[in-house]
């Protein structure tokens, strides 16, 4: 039983020493999801919902303990699918707002300021970074079916990677 029956670890976040087997219950009624491990392994990016509404962009130590929010959400804005960068310093992720808008978002960490990679009415969802984090990839409707794109962080351009009939996602 994990959480030693505690039946509210509903949507919480754990973690399993694979070794051992031993798992450890990292956040506590937070409603957290979509966690991504840090490239150093210290912290988890996720988010959080403990706010009626939003979903929120946080971090959790790999020790666990209270999530630190990243970045306030006015309601009824959703940040979902985080990704570190493969030098762990910035994180991708994708935002909804009111209104119909689902972009992509880079937040870095060193000065704590999020940018927009796209602000439009296609759907972006699951960035995740290139091994050598120059691009950020990402699946879109932005053709009228869901392809890859990539967006150059060097000179800020968007490349559309695939071009296929029945929808790129992943």
């Amino acid at each position: 039983r994990i959480g030693g029956g505690d039946a509210a670890g509903w949507d919480d976040l754990f973690r399993v020493e694979l070794a051992s087997g031993v798992v450890r219950r990292l956040t506590y009624g937070q409603r957290a999801h979509q966690p991504d491990v840090s490239p150093d392994g210290h912290q988890v990016v996720c988010t959080v919902g403990s706010i009626p509404g939003t979903q929120q962009l946080a971090m959790v130590p790999i020790e666990g303990g209270t999530p630190h929010v990243l970045i306030q959400n006015a309601p009824g804005e959703i940040a979902y699918s985080p990704a570190f960068s493969p030098d762990g310093r910035r994180i991708a992720y994708s935002r909804f707002k009111p209104g119909g808008f689902h972009d992509i978002h880079l937040f870095d960490l060193a000065t704590r300021t999020d940018r927009a990679l796209t602000v439009d009415r296609a759907m972006d969802v699951e960035p995740r970074f290139s091994p050598d984090g120059r691009y950020v990839l990402w699946s879109s409707d932005r053709t009228g079916i869901y392809n890859i794109f990539a967006y150059d962080l060097t000179d800020d351009h968007l490349y559309q990677v695939t071009n296929v009939l029945g929808g790129a996602f992943q």
